[in-house]
């Protein structure tokens, strides 16, 4: 058994002068002692009356005290024996937390008396300071077709959302397996065709949204640069993408009338591919390029996400979600500071 702390009837004094009240001082204290190691596990503290008496305040204050410390576990009463400090709660600050914590308020202290300021305009002046919390970070994952292409797509949308979102790029086959192994998106971006596959998958939470896509700078330009005359073979790596590759040639290669297209597993791929002046394949599909002679011109038809349709429609949920865990935060650490100040 540690005896009664002298140095809590030396050191402490009551601030009548300040507007927070003395049973909140005398709890703080005692906190204080204990997550700072003066009061270590098993210390005896004072009698309720002696206390009072020290400190010349009411029983009835000093009691209360002890009542909350008790009800918060730090302390307890063993009839016939005393008040004694409990061992530490698991949740409870181990001594030392806070040392640069107590640096800081310690540098604080010393500059506001530099600058004339007492206790209590200090303390006002803390309570009357608006606060902004550090910006929270959104967890979004990003489910894709191909490893390679999803991780494209993440570097380009990276550039359009605040540096705090933390980006995964995963696949519709490998997320299950990322989902277990890393804490839990806040948002799943995907693509407009895996939406509901993935809702079946992962239920309600997280929120899915998609995005739309539009062929990257790079196809762009190369489509673009396709000659008139040109025979143009246009592999497909899926059959339902058939559609979308042709919507977007006819779109940026309106002068190339000669365009087939064929699956990439198609018999007649390479007898089309060896006659091709281009070869234009999807995502997926770049083993053509191996039945593609030398003299002809081959490029991937590669996507990149619409950064308009992602500003408009996309990075409005992404910021009402990190506005959601900043007033959360804020709550937080309101509920804290205002336990403090009552």
């Amino acid at each position: 058994m540690v005896a009664v702390p002298p140095l809590f009837s030396r050191d402490f004094r009551i601030n009548r002068s300040t507007s927070i009240p003395i049973g909140l001082q005398i709890k703080g204290r005692v906190e204080y002692g204990i997550a700072c190691g003066d009061f270590p596990p098993g210390t005896r503290l004072p009698t309720v009356r002696d206390l009072a008496q020290e400190l010349g305040v009411s029983p009835v204050t000093v009691s209360q005290v002890y009542r909350q410390l008790q009800e918060e576990g730090l302390i307890s009463s063993q009839p016939g024996r005393g008040t004694f400090v409990n061992e530490l709660p698991a949740a409870y600050p181990a001594p030392g937390q806070f040392a640069h914590l107590d640096q800081l308020i310690d540098q604080l202290i010393a500059e506001a008396i530099h600058v004339g300021f007492d206790q209590q305009q200090l303390l006002k002046r803390i309570a009357a300071r608006p606060y902004t919390l550090p910006s929270a970070g959104v967890r979004v994952m990003f489910i894709g077709r191909f490893q390679e292409a999803t991780e494209d797509y993440v570097r380009f949308l990276q550039t359009l959302t605040p540096p705090s979102t933390q980006w995964t790029a995963t696949t519709l086959q490998e997320f299950g397996t990322v989902l277990a192994q890393a804490p839990a998106p806040d948002l799943i971006v995907t693509l407009p065709n895996l939406v509901l596959d993935l809702r079946q998958q992962v239920g309600e939470a997280p929120p899915i949204t998609d995005v739309l896509f539009i062929p990257s700078e790079a196809t762009r330009i190369a489509l673009a640069a396709l000659d008139p005359r040109a025979q143009v073979v246009a592999v497909s790596t899926l059959p339902e993408f058939i559609t979308t590759l042709r919507a977007g040639i006819e779109r940026f290669a309106p002068h190339v009338p000669d365009v087939t297209y064929i699956l990439h597993d198609a018999p007649q791929l390479a007898e089309l591919v060896a006659a091709a002046d281009a070869v234009v394949y999807a995502t997926g599909s770049g083993k053509v390029r191996d039945l593609t002679p030398s003299r002809t011109k081959v490029f991937e038809y590669r996507y990149a996400p619409d950064p308009l349709y992602f500003e408009q429609h996309v990075l409005p949920s992404l910021r009402a979600i990190q506005a959601k865990k900043q007033q959360d935060a804020r709550e937080e650490f309101t509920g804290l500071t205002g336990e403090i100040t009552e």
